[in-house]
Formats: structure tokens, C-alpha cells, sequence
């Protein structure tokens, strides 16, 4: 049986697959609607263009954290979820923080990803949000792995 650990290094690489399908996907339908805006600023050119790919991390994260109780489609798959470390439920500014932080983390993925190996699954989000992941076990019983 897979630790939630490694569960949650899989349900994070199926969203990312999920996140980037989509993301490519409507990016090359829009290109030819959305070119890019180039202008000069004091002898620098700037291009502005339109990312789409942050655009769906921040959205589907926070839709399904916030609308489907912090299960996304690799949390569903791989059986895991997102619960509050104490009693009590996690609320819609709770999600949304921790995905922004998420976000961070993943500015420094190759640090987060050591420090998660290393230490017993802490990551930013969960460590400043109080939160854990853990294994949804088939009788609506939860234990932590």
C-alpha cells in the first residue's frame, strides 16, 4: 500500500497533467484571438502576453478545494484529502491561502520537494494553514500514513 506521501507526489503530477492539457489546450485556441501587446519603456521593450497556465492552477485548485471539500481529481484518485489538523472544518479563506501558498512553493519546487522528502510531509501550505493531508480510508475512517 502507497504511503500518503507518495500519494501526494502522484495526485499533484495528475492535476499538473490535468492543469496543462487544458491550459495548452485553450492557449492555442486563444493565441490567435490574444497576440501578445509589445510596447517600449524607456529604451526597454516589454511583451505582455497572456498566461494562461497560472490562470488554471490558481482556478482549479481553489474550485475543487473550495467547491469539493479540498478534493481534486488527483486527491479523488489516489484516495487522499485535505483536512484541518484541528477540530472544525477548513473554511473558503483557508483554501484559497493555502493554494496561494502552494504557489510559492512551487516558485522553489526543487527546495520544497527536498524538504517534503526529508522531513515527515511538511510543506509551506500545510505547515502555515494547520492543515494535513491523509488517507481516505473505505468505512469514512481517516488515518494519517
Amino acid at each position: 500500500m502507497m504511503n500518503t506521501a507518495l500519494k501526494r507526489i502522484l495526485a499533484y503530477v495528475l492535476d499538473g497533467l490535468i492543469i496543462g492539457v487544458v491550459s495548452s489546450l485553450f492557449d492555442s485556441l486563444m493565441t490567435p484571438f490574444l497576440s501578445p501587446v509589445s510596447f517600449d519603456w524607456l529604451g526597454i521593450a516589454i511583451v505582455l502576453n497572456v498566461e494562461f497556465l497560472l490562470l488554471f492552477y490558481l482556478l482549479y485548485f481553489i474550485l475543487f478545494d473550495v467547491l469539493n471539500n479540498g478534493i481534486t481529481v488527483g486527491k479523488a484518485i489516489t484516495g487522499i484529502r485535505v483536512v484541518v489538523d484541528e477540530p472544525g472544518s477548513i473554511t473558503t479563506k483557508q483554501h484559497i491561502l493555502r493554494t496561494l501558498l502552494k504557489m510559492i512553493s512551487v516558485l522553489f519546487s526543487f527546495i520544497a520537494f527536498i524538504v517534503f522528502i526529508l522531513t515527515p510531509q511538511w510543506t509551506l501550505h500545510d505547515s502555515v494553514m494547520n492543515t494535513i493531508t491523509v488517507s481516505k480510508q473505505p468505512s469514512n475512517s481517516i488515518s494519517e500514513e
